[in-house]
């Protein structure tokens, strides 16, 4: 078997496994490097001024604004070289804003790119990441996207196991003040009721401006946070769209119930499946005897906001600090936590995003600065 067959085979798994999840999921949840400096002239096409009611919501008003295309004649000023330079050089791709105006002035950032193998039948998928606040360039450049900017590298290389080999996929900035996203950002942003109304606005808008692809199989997917992005998002949209399904990878999905095992992730599985618990005995009991207080906290927050802070407060205390002082990596317990908060180390994808000319070929404002999570829309 060829490497390439092989590469698409893994594709086609990867994919597959997910859609059969999907199916088991409810629908109802400084120093710059980059390439070298040239001046883009960007002539956006912008249609809309699009009103919208979902699932009877209250109505508002986006556009999509696309800044960036390798199609031409679409009236974007980049031509095919410009942004096929950025990454994954095969496909077609497009990037642009989502522009909500109105009482507030929003604009979610967004990067397409169309399936390697063969985009005309292929699904698309809607990818979402987590947080809450954290960019979807982390995934696009370092999880599944069509690229990856390893350690160390300046510039991206192309990832063989991409989700594009077998689907087309977009990527979005949201909710409003994440990664290159950016407006007026308010409390309506930092809940899943804002979210839905936002991104199910922009997916309405993008198939409707992308006819071709409306008929596609439509999947959303996300991790983390996105136990409760993907399932609003999806109840918002799936009357609408050909929503075949959605799936959530290690997903925030009830915190009163999952907090409860992080004593046994640390100590019982971790003595199972690396021989030695990454806690101590004494330790694991202090986190068995927080959790009741935690539990309390977390049930007061559900019914008055006013006590959320408090819980997440005491709950990190007690049921997050005493792993995370242990050094290791939460989201592998095999591997030492290379980098807090997240264990990762982005500063190359953050220089990267934030070199003026990969701004520039995006149509990015320059005053914009990317980073890989908005601690504040985290808060």
């Amino acid at each position: 078997m060829t490497v390439s067959k092989r590469r698409s085979l893994l594709a086609s798994a990867t994919l597959a496994a997910l859609t059969v999840l999907a199916a088991c999921v409810s629908a109802h949840d400084h120093h710059r490097h980059g390439p070298t400096a040239r001046h883009y002239h960007h002539h956006h096409r912008q249609v809309g001024g699009v009103r919208y009611t979902l699932t009877g919501e209250d109505v508002f008003y986006g556009r999509l604004d696309v800044t960036a295309s390798t199609r031409h004649g679409d009236g974007s000023g980049n031509g095919t070289s410009s942004l096929k330079e950025l990454c994954d050089p095969g496909v077609e791709q497009e990037a642009g804003y989502y522009r909500v105006t109105g009482t507030r002035d929003l604009n979610m950032f967004y990067w397409f790119f169309e399936s390697r193998s063969n985009p005309a039948t292929d699904p698309v998928i809607l990818w979402m990441t987590g947080g809450p606040g954290c960019s979807d360039a982390t995934a696009l450049f370092a999880e599944n996207g069509p690229c990856l900017l390893d350690k160390g590298r300046a510039f991206p290389r192309l990832n063989e196991y991409g989700w594009n080999e077998q689907a087309s996929i977009i990527y979005i900035d949201q909710p409003c003040g994440v990664g290159y996203s950016f407006g007026d950002v308010s409390d309506e942003d930092k809940n899943e009721k804002g979210v839905a109304r936002h991104v199910g606005g922009f997916l309405l808008d993008f198939f409707k401006q992308h006819p071709h692809l409306k008929e596609r199989p439509f999947y959303i997917f996300g991790e983390s946070y996105g136990g409760h992005y993907v399932p609003s998002v999806a109840a918002a949209v799936m009357d609408e769209l050909n929503l075949k399904g959605a799936a959530i990878g290690n997903g925030l999905t009830v915190p009163s119930i999952q907090f409860a095992y992080y004593p046994e992730l640390a100590y019982t599985y971790a003595k199972k499946a690396l021989g030695k618990p990454v806690i101590s005995y004494p330790v694991y009991l202090l986190q068995k005897a927080g959790w009741p207080q935690c539990h309390e906290m977390i049930e007061k927050c559900q019914n008055d906001t006013s006590t959320c802070a408090e819980a997440q407060k005491i709950c990190e205390v007690m049921m997050m600090a005493p792993y995370t002082m242990s050094g290791m990596n939460p989201y592998d317990i095999r591997l030492k936590c290379e980098k807090e908060p997240l264990c990762y180390d982005f500063t190359n994808i953050e220089n990267f995003m934030n070199n003026a000319t990969v701004k520039s070929i995006l149509g990015v404002p320059d005053e914009v600065e990317w980073s890989d999570c908005n601690n504040t829309v985290n808060a």
